[in-house]
């Protein structure tokens, strides 16, 4: 009898324990999901943050996008229109610069001839005549201005750039061929080259003219203004149409 109670109570204890470990890996199991829930959903609450600052960025580099493409766009607005008036200027603004005949003879060098007294009138002191020694102007020169008074720029430029050494009077239609023929900057060397040779010179004038015109054409417009402002004070054969030229730039 004893012995039937011992394994009695002994299957109590056992089936208790066995109950009381199914129970607790239950309450093991649930606390693993109710874990794996919160981890889930904190997991996605970061997640869904992290979206939110991203797009909070996105948006942020979008306004700053588009600000700076607006900044681009009136930046080539203006620019764009400012090239069209500097353009139109130097349509309106630009000739080439007449072929001057009298150019040589400005430069000859005076000889001073006395006269024969055959010649004297009620025996006066002998007349003094004053001829000029013409040098006459190198072939080459010749047959480039030749095709300059013929319009024809592209051989001009091609026959002066044959020419070892050229009168500096004469390269200031070097420098219109240069424009002529769309080679600016080029251009703009040479005329800076002649405006620093100084106001005494014959060219001194038309070459300061024409840099500044030669500027508008390489669409620099402040260069060209301060030219043209420094043309204005001169009260040169170019003032009054510097003048105009300013007041349509500004």
């Amino acid at each position: 009898m004893n012995k039937e109670k011992e394994n009695i109570d002994k299957l109590i204890v056992n089936t208790i324990r066995r109950v009381g470990h199914e129970r607790d890996m239950q309450d093991i199991e649930t606390l693993r999901s109710y874990i794996a829930m919160k981890g889930d959903n904190i997991a996605r609450a970061k997640l869904e943050e992290q979206e939110v600052s991203n797009n909070r960025f996105k948006r942020i580099i979008i306004s700053f996008g588009s600000i700076a493409a607006i900044i681009a766009i009136l930046f080539s607005l203006n620019l764009y229109n400012d090239y069209r008036q500097m353009d139109k200027a130097f349509s309106t603004y630009y000739t080439p610069l007449e072929y001057d005949s009298n150019l040589f003879s400005r430069g000859n060098v005076f000889a001073s001839i006395e006269l024969p007294d055959s010649l004297k009138f009620n025996n006066d002191t002998a007349k003094i005549l004053y001829t000029p020694i013409v040098s006459p102007i190198p072939i080459e020169l010749n047959s480039a201005l030749e095709y300059y008074i013929k319009k024809d720029y592209f051989t001009t430029l091609k026959v002066f750039n044959d020419i070892h050494t050229v009168d500096k009077n004469y390269l200031i239609y070097k420098a219109i061929c240069l424009i002529e023929t769309n080679n600016i900057s080029d251009a703009i060397t040479l005329l800076n080259e002649l405006v620093a040779d100084g106001e005494s010179t014959e060219y001194y004038q038309d070459a300061n003219w024409y840099l500044a015109i030669a500027n508008l054409k390489n669409h620099e417009k402040n260069e060209a203004l301060k030219i043209l402002q420094e043309i204005e004070q001169y009260n040169s054969a170019y003032s009054i149409k510097a003048k105009k030229l300013i007041h349509e730039l500004q």
